[in-house]
């Protein structure tokens, strides 16, 4: 142990007092992070709430930052502090809820220094909003099968400054698995269902779930893509195997299969899993903007192949296995009564649409701006 010794000059006693309390011993930040959404720039408007799964440690959030505080060095021993990791999650009303992660460096001279980790900043996602509504003509007449299409989009507030970009927005029916970057690509690929090797989920598979027990594993092998509740859009998911466990004798019998990615939906005891058969992959279009797991709309550089309603597409790279989803454009086709419903869309500050009919002599341009908190938004599509 270091002593400091102090001479006191009225007495000439020498004195030598405890080493200083080191810098990982007091209570202070562990992570820190600004916490932006990404529409305005700005701080959120609501402070999000913040959790963490991170033994020992508490999470914090202001108007601006989000992070951990606590003890480092009761916590982490020295010698052991280097490459531990820490997990912090966010969730506010109106955004997507985000999962963050940091590693301490290599921490030189712990306990007696140390240097919090810091991830400097995130953008936060806003929900999705669906817009739907009515189309009618100027003098209040219905108009069946009028198309309602994305003509141009601002993805920022302060984009709005400019025209609009292209209507390169793609929403899927599922949410991502997995943050993909703008080196990620998505493509039409085809998948035919294989009804006559349907199978049955043995037990309910639960968000979170990263294998399920199947029925039987006959056709089933790693790489086969599984379609979970195929027949209700608010459930179905598509998800590879990249696992079989036999649960009996012969492929007859049941199996429990890992799954690429955890569960995103709950699936009921009974519930229809159904290989399929991928077909070739069509042309890849690059992701403009960097999406995150949970997401539902990508901004992609191009809509080659993906212009039809309930493509089935896959996501790929970087890093992650492939994920299969069906996406659609923001676009919907008004039914006999005139509604319409788009699929749902968010990432964008405002949506430029288009709606058109053959018995309208010029076509409605509206421009809707998606706000916060705001789930869905209803309005008449009124032409000129």
């Amino acid at each position: 142990m270091t002593l400091l010794p102090v001479t006191d000059a009225v007495s000439g006693w020498r004195l030598a007092p405890d080493t200083p309390i080191p810098a990982g011993w007091w209570p202070q930040a562990l992570m820190s992070v600004a916490m932006l959404d990404e529409i305005t720039g700005l701080p959120p408007s609501a402070t999000p709430v913040a959790s963490t799964t991170t033994a020992g440690v508490v999470a914090r959030a202001s108007e601006t930052h989000a992070g951990l505080v606590g003890q480092p060095l009761q916590r982490f021993f020295p010698g052991f502090i280097t490459g531990a990791s820490l997990n912090l999650a966010l969730s506010g009303a109106g955004y997507l809820p985000v999962t963050l992660s940091g590693t301490f460096g290599a921490e030189p001279g712990y306990p007696g220094a140390f240097t919090p980790v810091d991830l400097v900043s995130v953008s936060l996602h806003r929900e999705p909003v669906t817009i739907g509504g009515r189309t009618v003509s100027r003098s209040g007449a219905v108009r069946a099968g009028a198309t309602v299409s994305l003509d141009g989009v601002w993805l920022t507030l302060a984009d709005l400054a400019n025209p609009p970009a292209a209507p390169n927005l793609a929403s899927l029916a599922s949410p991502l698995y997995a943050d993909r970057g703008t080196t990620a690509t998505i493509a039409a690929q085809p998948m035919t269902p294989q009804l006559a090797e349907t199978k049955t989920l043995l037990s309910p598979a639960n968000v979170g779930d990263a294998s399920v027990v199947l029925s039987d594993q006959v056709g089933l092998a790693v790489g086969v893509v599984i379609a979970f509740d195929s027949q209700d859009p608010a459930r179905a998911e598509y998800l590879a195997i990249t696992g079989i466990a036999s649960l009996g004798a012969g492929p007859t019998f049941p199996a429990s299969v890992s799954l690429a990615f955890p569960m995103i939906r709950p699936h009921a005891s009974g519930a229809a899993a159904i290989p399929v058969t991928l077909g070739a992959a069509g042309a890849a279009n690059a992701l403009s903007v960097a999406s995150r797991i949970g997401d539902v709309t990508l901004v992609t550089s191009a809509m080659t192949g993906l212009t039809a309603t309930q493509t089935p597409v896959v996501i790929s790279g970087p890093g992650p296995a492939a994920e299969y989803h069906v996406a659609s454009p923001i676009s919907a086709v008004s039914g006999l009564d005139g509604y319409v419903a788009l699929p749902p869309a968010h990432r964008a500050a405002q949506l430029r649409l288009r709606v058109h009919h053959p018995a309208e002599a010029a076509d409605l341009i509206r421009d809707v701006m998606l706000p916060l908190g705001v789930n869905a938004l209803t309005m008449d599509f009124v032409f000129p």
